[in-house]
């Protein structure tokens, strides 16, 4: 359901940014949905039906690939409700006794909040990787692996990371900001975020250079934040295929 009214979002903004009208069955459907998520709360927590008792339900995996609307504190209720007596996150209807894609899909929704806490569930998914580098879809009661290379969870560790690495805050880019300092020296190149840009940033201790290069087709007005003790903000005009630098340090 969160998923959907953000679709009809989308397009309503997409009509707009193409200058062209919706057909207005969206605007009718729009606060429908809306007032279908808000039947399903229950003291401040959305539920997965209409009864106080279900499980809390706002699905990580939406907010993290899509950005989509969230309620934050619906998202801590489930991460509660899908953490196992061991520490890992399940599915509580299931006999598995971790789920790595539950993490992962927690890290990017916890990036694209602000929230801390991504770092360390990438982490924990990062645990069950096999020796061949593979991640499964679940860990069973006894230790053995579930489908051992499973490509939608390799998507999310990788979507992941990168959130880690750069995510955005609205229209602000935010650098290192997930990424623990005692995880070390890190460095990335041309990594393609919304919208249109590519970045390539070093952090040695805590220092921090990167360059963004305008990739669209169009002039943008762009927003960086190196994070961290020594942060420093840049924000400049850039023309398609210019680039811009940033330092957090003197040199």
């Amino acid at each position: 359901l969160l998923a959907t009214i953000e679709a009809v979002r989308a397009i309503r903004e997409a009509a707009r940014l193409l200058g062209k009208k919706p057909d207005p069955r969206w605007e009718h459907l729009l606060p429908k949905l809306e007032r279908g998520l808000h039947a399903n709360r229950f003291h401040g927590v959305i539920r997965a039906n209409r009864t106080p008792k279900a499980p809390p339900r706002v699905d990580a995996a939406y907010l993290g690939l899509f950005n989509c609307l969230t309620d934050e504190r619906t998202l801590t209720a489930e991460i509660e409700h899908a953490t196992g007596p061991e520490g890992f996150m399940r599915w509580p209807d299931h006999g598995y006794r971790a789920i790595p894609w539950s993490h992962l899909n927690v890290s990017a929704a916890l990036s694209r909040l602000g929230r801390p806490g991504a770092a360390e569930m990438l982490e924990v998914a990062a645990r069950f990787t096999t020796t061949l580098h593979g991640l499964p879809e679940a860990v069973r009661p006894d230790g053995g692996y579930y489908e051992t290379w499973y490509p939608t969870v390799h998507g999310a560790f990788e979507h992941s990371l990168n959130l880690v690495l750069a995510r955005p805050r609205g229209a602000l880019e935010e650098l290192f900001a997930g990424l623990p300092l005692e995880w070390g020296d890190a460095s990335f190149r041309s990594l393609r975020v919304p919208k249109g840009l590519l970045i390539s940033a070093s952090r040695t201790g805590e220092n921090i250079d990167a360059e963004v290069t305008n990739d669209s087709d169009h002039r943008q007005s762009i927003r960086v934040h190196a994070c961290g003790s020594k942060a420093r903000k840049e924000a400049a005009p850039l023309e398609p295929g210019k680039k811009m630098t940033l330092f957090s340090h003197e040199g």
